[in-house]
């Protein structure tokens, strides 16, 4: 699920984006209308995770699964079926972390309470059906909590981790070995002089970590403020930063010297979603103390309507106004739609909507 979200509209959205400040303030947004659409079920609250020919899968928690599929069949979103059971059998999660890859058709989700997973091929949708197809893998170090996950091979996950007195909160997960290794170079110089695993808590717990389909180039944001870079890994290293945000999450450690206290001035961070060719950042309204506040009603920081589109390489090529205000972001790879859910504010009902870009 998305945290919360807030705009501060009197700083404007050109102070949010320091690399690309100048060309912002120029650039028009385009609007775009949506389309909504029809389904034959309740949708609640969630994300699109993934898009697979005319399917589209979300996390659920409706029933004893997990995930649900649903079929595009012109203006509508028809119910398939769901998968992944919830429980603590062989063959069940207690929640779930997920990372899909267009490469091998894989679909791997991770629970962190258990600290184990499962491959799913998602290529052959009777085997998202038919748990004995399911490949477990378990984690085997006991002291790293990793949360964030994507492929970065066949075989490698890239994740965001938690570890005492490890100065980094980028790892290399081997689905086969069940050990993660640091990647190193990537610790942002934000001020903080704390314990190290505060600072993991800022940019590992609620965060986020992306990448490209193909390439070796990755986007990673903190949960609040307005910090996010591209980069790239060679070996254990990151290279080749590219900050697209430079305002840091404000924080420090709680009372209890375990857990991140977060300063009320914090921006609340952004949604994204990345395609081959682009980078979607739908930014999120307000400060913290904007929300504990009350300032507005609660609606205003969690649906948005701009979004907006940049390059590999950190430049920012378009503006998307959409009609309405959506909760959560979706592009699938061809650059053809953004998909969003929308809330109807009489009957506090969610629906989804998909906004046409070619």
């Amino acid at each position: 699920m998305k945290g919360i979200r807030f705009i501060c509209f009197l700083c404007g959205l050109g102070l949010f984006f320091s690399c690309s400040k100048g060309v912002e303030e120029k650039m028009p947004f385009i609007s775009l209308k949506s389309q909504i659409l029809k389904t034959d079920s309740l949708l609640i609250g969630h994300k699109v995770i993934a898009k697979m020919d005319s399917f589209l899968i979300f996390p659920t928690w409706k029933c004893k699964t997990l995930y649900d599929i649903y079929a595009i069949k012109g203006d509508s979103l028809i119910f398939q079926n769901h998968f992944l059971p919830f429980g603590n059998g062989p063959y069940e999660l207690t929640m779930s972390v997920e990372a899909y890859s267009l490469n091998n058709g894989c679909f791997l989700t991770y629970d962190p309470n258990i600290q184990k997973g499962f491959q799913i091929n998602l290529k052959n949708r009777h085997d998202m059906l038919n748990k004995s197809t399911y490949k477990e893998f378990k984690q085997l170090q006991r002291d790293v909590h990793f949360l964030k996950i994507v492929y970065e091979t066949d075989s490698t996950l890239v994740t965001t981790f938690l570890q005492d007195g490890i100065r980094s909160y980028l790892g290399r997960f081997n689905l086969n070995s069940g050990f993660l290794t640091p990647i190193w170079g990537l610790w942002p110089n934000d001020g903080f002089e704390g314990a190290d695993n505060i600072k993991q808590q800022a940019y590992a717990v609620n965060g986020i970590l992306l990448k490209h389909p193909f390439l070796n180039k990755y986007f990673t944001a903190s949960g609040v403020g307005k910090y996010g870079e591209i980069f790239s890994i060679q070996e254990d290293s990151i290279i080749s930063h590219h900050k697209l945000f430079d305002i840091y999450p404000k924080y420090k450690a709680d009372d209890d010297g375990m857990n991140i206290k977060y300063d009320r001035s914090n921006f609340s961070g952004l949604d994204a979603c990345v395609s081959s060719n682009y980078i979607y950042v739908m930014p999120d309204r307000g400060t913290t103390g904007d929300y504990l506040s009350n300032n507005h009603p609660s609606s205003y920081y969690i649906y948005t309507n701009e979004v907006f589109v940049y390059d590999w390489d950190g430049v920012l090529r378009k503006k998307y106004l959409l009609d309405k205000d959506i909760l959560t972001l979706f592009v699938d790879n061809e650059d053809r739609a953004i998909w969003g859910l929308v809330m109807d504010e009489k009957t506090n009902d969610e629906y989804m909507v998909r906004y046409d870009l070619k």
